[in-house]
C-alpha cells in the first residue's frame, strides 16, 4: 500500500470527530479551527482561521478542538493529526455550495491503495491458490515479508470484504471476494491496450479528477486509473459539485494524446458513447447517448463524463477523463434537489448490477473508442455516436456561456459540435453547453 500523502489522505486522517464532541462545542459557543481547502486542492497557510460556532453552522466549514488562547496559529505550526485527533475537516470550492452537514463513510484503509501494492501482492498469491491454504511461512518467503506483516495484509483484506479462511496448522485460503472496483479485481481479465494500469483505489477520496492530475503532473503513465468508491467533493463542468456516494462508479484516466487542445470536445463525445454501450451491455438498457457528456435514461441522467486538459501551445500536455455512473444509488442517495434530474442503473432495471464486470466492461469500451480516435480523429468519434441512440431529431435546450438556446437537434459535425436549428431556422454549430431534453422530447 503506498503511503503517497496528499491532501484527501490527510481528510482521511484527520475525520472522525463524534458527533457528541461535536454538539458540545456547538452547545458551548466554543470559537473553532478552520482548515480551508482550496478548489485547486492545495492547503493554504494563512487558512487556519478561528470561527464562532454560530458561523460555523452556518457556513459548515468544520468541527473540532476550541482555538488555543493567545491567537491563531499558522498552518506550519498547527498540530499534526495525532496531537489533533478531534478535527473534523471539509472543503470549501470557489463558487460551489455546498449544501447541509453530510456525513461520509469512514475508510476502511486511509489513503491509496494502487495496483503494485504489497497489499496486491499477498492477494495476488492467494488468489492464485484459492481452492487450497496457502501458509504463512510460505506467503512470507515469497514475498520477503515477516510473518506478522503478512498476517496484517490478510487482515486488511477481511477489513475490505475479503472472506479468508486462516489456520495456524494450514495457512490462509481465499473462499469469496467483494464486489469492490480494487485495482486487483477490475485488473483480473482486463483486455485494454491501453487503459486501466497502473491503478489507484481510494475508498472514500476528495476528487478523482484532482488525484488524477497530481498524478499526471508527477508522470503517471498514459492509462493510468484514479478509482474511487465515494468522492467528496466531485465536481461537474464549471466546478458544479457532482453527488458521488458509494454505490456508483467513479473514476478518472490519465490520457496524453498527442493532438490539439481542442479535441476536448471530441474526448467528452468519445467517453459518452463509451458509457452507453457499456450501460447496453450491463443491463440491456443504453437509454439515450446526449450531446456531449451525458447518458439519460427515462430523460433523466444516469451518468457523465468530465474532461479537463492540460496543454502547452497547441498539444495537450495530458487530459483528465473522469466518468461518473449512478450505478446501484437507492433514491434516498440523491439530494432532494436532483431527484427529478437523476436516476440510476438500480431504479432502472430493479435490481442491483454487479459493479467490477461494469468497471471492466467500461474501461474496454474506453479503450477502444480512444484507439479509434487516435487513429482516425474527432471524426470517427462523430460517427461511433451517430450510430448510438441519441438526441437528433429532438427537442433540446442548449445552455452556453449562460445563454439558453431551444431548438432541434440535427446533427453532429465532424469535430463533434452539435449543430442546432434554432425556432427561426437559422442553424448553430455549439462546442459547449450541456443538452437536455425538452419535457415532451424524451425518446
Amino acid at each position: 500500500m503506498s503511503t503517497e500523502p496528499d491532501e484527501f489522505d490527510l481528510l482521511s486522517r484527520l475525520d472522525g470527530v463524534t458527533t457528541k464532541r461535536r454538539n458540545r462545542c456547538l452547545r458551548k459557543k466554543k470559537p473553532l479551527f478552520a482548515l480551508l481547502i482550496a478548489a485547486s486542492g492545495t492547503l493554504k497557510a494563512d487558512g487556519l482561521l478561528g470561527l464562532s460556532a454560530s458561523c460555523f453552522r452556518h457556513r459548515r466549514i468544520l468541527h473540532g478542538r476550541k482555538a488555543q488562547s493567545g491567537g491563531h496559529r499558522s498552518l506550519a505550526s498547527a498540530p499534526s493529526s495525532r496531537k489533533w485527533p478531534g478535527l473534523f475537516v471539509t472543503s470549501l470550492t470557489e463558487n460551489v455550495d455546498i449544501g447541509p452537514a453530510t456525513r461520509y463513510s469512514k475508510p476502511v484503509v486511509k489513503g491509496v491503495i494502487s495496483s503494485d501494492s504489497l497489499l496486491a501482492r499477498v492477494y495476488s498469491r492467494l488468489k492464485a491458490r484459492q481452492h487450497e491454504h496457502l501458509s504463512g511461512e510460505q506467503l512470507a518467503r515469497e514475498l520477503a515479508l515477516s510473518r506478522n506483516a503478512v498476517w496484517k495484509q490478510v487482515e486488511i483484506l477481511r477489513r475490505l470484504g475479503y472472506q479468508v479462511q486462516s489456520s495456524r496448522r494450514l495457512g490462509h485460503r481465499l473462499l469469496s471476494a467483494p464486489d469492490r472496483p480494487l485495482p486487483w479485481e477490475v485488473l483480473d481479465g482486463l483486455t485494454t491496450r491501453r487503459l486501466g494500469r497502473p491503478a489507484r483505489f481510494w475508498e472514500v477520496a476528495g476528487s478523482t479528477q484532482d488525484l488524477a492530475r497530481r498524478w499526471a503532473e508527477a508522470g503517471a503513465p498514459e492509462g493510468a486509473l484514479v478509482v474511487a468508491e465515494e468522492q467528496r467533493f466531485g465536481r461537474g463542468t464549471r466546478g458544479r459539485p457532482y453527488v458521488s456516494p458509494r454505490g456508483g462508479v467513479w473514476f478518472s484516466l490519465v490520457l496524453r494524446p498527442p493532438r490539439p487542445p481542442s479535441d476536448a470536445l471530441a474526448l467528452s463525445v468519445l467517453g459518452t458513447v463509451a458509457l452507453h454501450r457499456a450501460i447496453s451491455a450491463a443491463v440491456g438498457l443504453g437509454g439515450v447517448a446526449s450531446w456531449p457528456k451525458e447518458v439519460l435514461m427515462g430523460g433523466k441522467r444516469v451518468a457523465a463524463v468530465l474532461v479537463e486538459i492540460s496543454a502547452e501551445h497547441d498539444l495537450v500536455r495530458y487530459a483528465i477523463l473522469g466518468v461518473g455512473v449512478n450505478v446501484n444509488l437507492p433514491t434516498d442517495s440523491f439530494p432532494p434537489q436532483v431527484r427529478g434530474s437523476a436516476t440510476s442503473l438500480l431504479l432502472e432495471v430493479g435490481e442491483p448490477v454487479t459493479m467490477v464486470p461494469f468497471v471492466r466492461r467500461l474501461l474496454e469500451e474506453l479503450d477502444s473508442l480512444y484507439d479509434l480516435y487516435l487513429q482516425q480523429g474527432p471524426a470517427a468519434v462523430a460517427e461511433a455516436w451517430r450510430r448510438e441512440p441519441n438526441i437528433l431529431g429532438h427537442r433540446v435546450t442548449v445552455e452556453e456561456d449562460g445563454v439558453q438556446m431551444a431548438g432541434e437537434a440535427v446533427d453532429i459535425a465532424a469535430d463533434c459540435r452539435l449543430l442546432l436549428r434554432l425556432e427561426d431556422g437559422r442553424v448553430v454549430s455549439l462546442s459547449q453547453g450541456r443538452a437536455s431534453l425538452s419535457a415532451d422530447a424524451t425518446p
